[in-house]
C-alpha cells in the first residue's frame, strides 16, 4: 500500500484518537516511498492508493526507487565513540536487499500500457482496512506537524559548552556529545519532569516502543522546541523495538495478520518478541508518530537474547539469533539511508557474560554489520545493565585476563550506554539504591509500634468472622481465607530482611488481590449479605491495608538504614566521590560552603562509581549513564551525581573490593 501524503501541514496538536495508526508519513518524499514499500510487504500489496484514493502507477514507484538508488551522502562523521561512519544517506559498501512487492494495482497498470482491459474485481477485506488506515493518517496528519531536525555533532558540542561539568572533553570524539547522565524514561509519564531534564543538561532521552513514555517523550520535546531552551538538534533520542507487550500487537499475531507474526517468538499469552524487517519497520513507524518526530537518532534491538526463550508459531526453536540479527542490520541500514534513523545498535542484558547459555556476541554483531554495509555501516551503539553490584561489562570475574565488554566496544568505536544504575540484582533479589523522595521519617521503634496495634486489629477480627457465618464445612473453608495476621506475622522477618522493592511487590500481587477476590466471594456467598457482614469486610479491608502500609514503611526504613551504612562505607573506601559529590553540591548552591563531614547519598556514589568504572575501560573516553527521571526530584539527584569528576580509577577498585557489594 503506498500513502501519499502532503510535504507540508498544519501545526495543532495531534488529538489521542490517532495514536493507534500504523504508518506515518514524513515531510521527506523519499522517505514516503520507502514507508508504502514497508507497509505494502507488511499487508502484502493489496492496493496502492493515493490521498484521494487515485492508484499510484508502477512507473511512479520505480522511478522513485531509482532515485533512491543513485543517492549519495556527504563526508563520513564520528559518532561519540570516536569511530568514522558514514554521514547520512549513504550507498552502502555491500548491497542492501530490499524486496519489491508486486502489487495487485501495478500488475493493473501494466495491463493497461499493453492495451488490455482491466478486469473488475472484488475488494479483499484486508484493502478496506488499508483504505480506511489511510484516511485516518491523512486526517491525522493534517492536523499534526512532526517536529524537524535531528541531533549533530555542532548543537550538541553548543549544548555541551552551556553545561560543561555535565560532559567530559573526551566523549566528543568529532561526534554527538552526550552528556554523562541521561534521561531514562521507564514508566515516565511527566513530560514537565522530563523538559526540567533537558533543560538542566540531559541531552539523551531513552525510550521505547513497549515502554509506554514515547508520546511523553515527544511532548517534552515540543516544550523545550516551543519555548527555545533546547534545540532538538541538541538532544539525541533512543528508542528500540523486539519485545511485544501491547494487546493490538498480540492479537495481530495470533489471527496471522501481518507479515511477521510468522517470525514472532512466543514467550507466553501477554508477551512476544521480534525483531523481523516487517516488524522493525512498523515499530520505527509508530515510535515516530508517538513522538511526533521526524526522525530517531539511535535505535536499538532490545534484547535479541529472548528470541532464544520461547518458540515461533510453528512450534519450532530458534538456534541462533545472529541470522535474524543480519536481517534486521539490513532493514536498519535502509532506515538509515531515508532519514528515519541515524545509527542502529544493541540494547541486551546478555552481552557482558560469556558463560551465560543466551551470551550475545558484540564483536560478532560487528562483523555482520560489515557484513552488510562494509566499513561505513551504522551500528555504533549498545546499551547493557552496569552497576556497583553487575560489573560483568567492565571486571573480569575469572581471572583469566580476557577483554571486558566495555574495551572490546571501546575497540570497535562503539558508544556505550548503560542502564539501572540504581535498581540492581543483588544476591538473587532486585534491591533499589535509589534515594527515597517524600518517605517517612526512618523511625523503626514508632513504625514498629503501629505495626504491633494493626497486627491486633486485623487478628481479632479474623476471629469474630467464626460468629458471623456459622460453622459449617462451607462456611469454615470460607473463613480459612481470613488468616492474614498469621500469615504475614510468620513471614515478617523475611519480609523485613530481603528489599522495599520485593516486600511492596508481594503486598501489591498477593495480599491485597487476594483481600479484594475473598472479600467479594464471602459476600457473593449470601442471597442478600446480612449488614454485619458487610460492616466487617469493610473494617478487615481497611485493617489489612493499614497493616500493609506499615509493612511496606517498616521495609522502606530498614532499606533507607542499609542504603545509609553501604553510602558511608563506600565514601569511605572512594575519597574522590565525596570530593566531587561536595563541588558538585558547591556549585549548585552557588558556592555554598558543604558541611565537611556529610555523606553522599548512595544514589550518588553510586552513579559515579560506574561512571569512573566506564572511563577506565574506555581510556577516558567514557559513556553515558541513564538513569530513571520520572520527577522533579530525581531528575536534580540524576543531574548533581553527572556533574563533575567521577570515581577515580584506584577508588573503583577499592570499592569494587567492598564485601558489601558480594
Amino acid at each position: 500500500m503506498r500513502i501519499v501524503l502532503p510535504v507540508s501541514v498544519p501545526v495543532p496538536e495531534l488529538s489521542r484518537d490517532v495514536s493507534d495508526l500504523l504508518p506515518y508519513a514524513l515531510a521527506d518524499q523519499r522517505r514516503v516511498a520507502h514507508e508504502a514499500d514497508q507497509i505494502a510487504a507488511m499487508h502484502r500489496g493489496r492496493l496502492c492508493v493515493g490521498l484521494a484514493g487515485a492508484p499510484v502507477a508502477g512507473l511512479q514507484r520505480a522511478k522513485v526507487h531509482e532515485a533512491d538508488a543513485g543517492r549519495v551522502g556527504g563526508q563520513p562523521r564520528k559518532v561519540g565513540g570516536g569511530q568514522e561512519r558514514g554521514g547520512g544517506p549513504t550507498e552502502p559498501s555491500q548491497p542492501v536487499h530490499r524486496n519489491r512487492i508486486e502489487t495487485r494495482e501495478t500488475r493493473d497498470d501494466a495491463q493497461l500500457q499493453l492495451g488490455r482491459e482491466r478486469v473488475p474485481r472484488k475488494q479483499h477485506k484486508s484493502e478496506k482496512r488499508e483504505e480506511m488506515w489511510a484516511s485516518r493518517v491523512a486526517a491525522a496528519t493534517t492536523r499534526c506537524a512532526a517536529v524537524r531536525g535531528r541531533a549533530t555533532p555542532a548543537a550538541t558540542r553548543r549544548h555541551a559548552d552551556r553545561h560543561p561539568r555535565l560532559f567530559r572533553a573526551e566523549h566528543r570524539g568529532g561526534g554527538l556529545a552526550l552528556s554523562s547522565v541521561a534521561i531514562g524514561c521507564f514508566r515516565a509519564r511527566d513530560p514537565a519532569a522530563l523538559a526540567h531534564a533537558l533543560r538542566s543538561g540531559a541531552n539523551l532521552v531513552d525510550t521505547a516502543a513497549h515502554f509506554g513514555s514515547e508520546k511523553t517523550v515527544g511532548e517534552a520535546i515540543a516544550i523545550v522546541a516551543a519555548e527555545g531552551s533546547v534545540q532538538r538538534e541538541s538532544i539525541a533520542i533512543v528508542s528500540k523495538c523486539g519485545h511485544i507487550l501491547d494487546k493490538e500487537s498480540l492479537s495481530l499475531i495470533q489471527s496471522n495478520s501481518t507479515e511477521w507474526a510468522q517470525e514472532t517468538i512466543l514467550l507466553s499469552e501477554f508477551a512476544a518478541h521480534c525483531i523481523a524487517p516487517s516488524f522493525i519497520s512498523h515499530s520505527i513507524s509508530r515510535s515516530l508518530l508517538e513522538m511526533n518526530l521526524e526522525s530517531i537518532d539511535v535505535y536499538l534491538i532490545n534484547c535479541p537474547e529472548r528470541l532464544l526463550a520461547g518458540k515461533l508459531k510453528n512450534g519450532s526453536k530458534v538456534s541462533s539469533v545472529y541470522p535474524f540479527l543480519k536481517r534486521a542490520f539490513e532493514q536498519l541500514e535502509i532506515e538509515v539511508e531515508t532519514g528515519r534513523i541515524s545509527y542502529y545498535g544493541i540494547a541486551s542484558n546478555s552481552i557482558a557474560n560469556r558463560d551465560t547459555p543466551d551470551f550475545i556476541d558484540i564483536e560478532e554483531c560487528v562483523r555482520l554489520a560489515r557484513e552488510v554495509s562494509g566499513e561505513k555501516h551504522h551500528f555504533a551503539y549498545i546499551e547493557y545493565p552496569l552497576n556497583v553490584f553487575e560489573r560483568d561489562a567492565v571486571e573480569d570475574s575469572t581471572g583469566s585476563g580476557a577483554k571486558v565488554l566495555a574495551e572490546i566496544a571501546e575497540e570497535h568505536g562503539l558508544y556505550q550506554l548503560t542502564q539501572r544504575p540504581l535498581n540492581v540484582i543483588a544476591g538473587g533479589s532486585v534491591r533499589c539504591l535509589a534515594d527515597k523522595v517524600n518517605t517517612i521519617e526512618n523511625d523503626e521503634s514508632k513504625v514498629t509500634a503501629e505495626l504491633t496495634t494493626f497486627f491486633e486489629r486485623v487478628a481479632e477480627l479474623e476471629s469474630d468472622l467464626l460468629s458471623l457465618v456459622g460453622d459449617s464445612n462451607e462456611d469454615i473453608a470460607t473463613i480459612s481465607h481470613f488468616i492474614w495476621s498469621t500469615t504475614l506475622s510468620e513471614n515478617l522477618a523475611k519480609l523485613l530482611s530481603s528489599n522495599a522493592f520485593a516486600t511492596q511487590h508481594y503486598i501489591s500481587r498477593t495480599v491485597l488481590p487476594s483481600l479484594k477476590t475473598d472479600t467479594h466471594a464471602l459476600l457473593a456467598s449470601f442471597s442478600e449479605p446480612p449488614a454485619d457482614v458487610s460492616a466487617w469486610c469493610d473494617s478487615y479491608s481497611e485493617s489489612l491495608h493499614a497493616l500493609c502500609d506499615a509493612i511496606s514503611r517498616l521495609a522502606l526504613a530498614r532499606e533507607a538504614a542499609m542504603n545509609a551504612e553501604a553510602a558511608g562505607v563506600l565514601a569511605a573506601m572512594a575519597p574522590s566521590v565525596v570530593r566531587a559529590w561536595r563541588g558538585a553540591v558547591s556549585e549548585a548552591e552557588h558556592g555554598a560552603a558543604v558541611d565537611v563531614h556529610a555523606v553522599p547519598p548512595l544514589s550518588d556514589v553510586a552513579i559515579r562509581l560506574v561512571r569512573g568504572a566506564l572511563e577506565t575501560k574506555t581510556g577516558g573516553r567514557g559513556g553515558t549513564v541513564l538513569v530513571g527521571m520520572r520527577t522533579r526530584e530525581h531528575v536534580d539527584a540524576a543531574i548533581l551525581a553527572g556533574s563533575g569528576d567521577a570515581a577515580n580509577a584506584d577508588d573503583v577498585e577499592s570499592a569494587f573490593l567492598c564485601s558489601l557489594l558480594d
